[in-house]
C-alpha cells in the first residue's frame, strides 16, 4: 500500500483524495484546532497530529512515505496579500517543508500554493524554492498551475 505523510492539510481535501484513491496516511498534520477537529471526524482512526509544522520530527519515516505533501500557508505570496514572501514568517513555512523532505526522504513530494507565487519578487522567489527542492539533484521538481474549475469543482481557484 502507498503512504503519504502531510502537512498544513486544513480540513482535508488533498488527504480525502489521496485516502479514496488508496494511499495509507502515515500521519496528517494541521494547526488549526478546528480543522483538526474535522479532520479527526473525516479520518476516524488515523494519526491526526495538531501542532505547528515547524514542530514535527519525521525522521522515524525516513525512507518509508511514499509521498511528502501540504498546502503550506499562501498569504505571504497571493496577490491578495502583502506579499512580504519570505520575509513573513509564514512564507518562510515552505522552506521549512524541505526540511521535512530531508527528514523523511519520501519517494516523491506535493506541494501546493497560490499562482502568485510564481510572480513574487519577479520570478526570484519561486526559482529559490524549485533549486532548494531539488536538494542537489536528488529530485526532479516539476510544476503546473490548475484551476479547479477545470475538475468539476464550483469554484475559480489557482493555484
Amino acid at each position: 500500500m502507498k503512504t503519504f505523510i502531510e502537512v498544513c492539510a486544513g480540513c482535508g481535501g488533498l488527504s480525502t483524495g489521496f485516502i479514496n484513491a488508496g494511499f495509507k496516511p502515515l500521519l496528517i498534520n494541521e494547526l488549526e484546532k478546528v480543522f483538526c477537529e474535522t479532520l479527526r471526524k473525516n479520518h476516524e482512526g488515523e494519526n491526526i497530529v495538531e501542532c505547528s509544522m515547524l514542530d514535527l520530527d519525521l525522521t522515524k519515516y525516513k525512507g518509508t512515505v511514499d509521498i511528502l505533501q501540504g498546502g503550506v500557508p499562501c498569504q505571504a505570496f497571493s496577490q491578495a496579500g502583502e506579499r512580504k514572501g519570505l520575509d513573513d514568517p509564514r512564507g518562510k513555512l515552505i522552506i521549512h517543508f524541505n526540511k521535512l523532505i530531508n527528514d523523511c526522504e519520501p519517494k516523491m513530494f506535493l506541494v501546493e500554493n497560490v499562482k502568485g507565487l510564481l510572480s513574487h519578487n519577479e520570478g526570484n522567489t519561486f526559482k529559490g524554492i524549485l533549486e532548494l527542492f531539488k536538494n542537489n539533484g536528488k529530485y526532479n521538481v516539476y510544476h503546473k498551475v490548475i484551476n479547479s474549475k477545470d475538475y468539476n469543482v464550483p469554484q475559480k481557484r489557482e493555484r
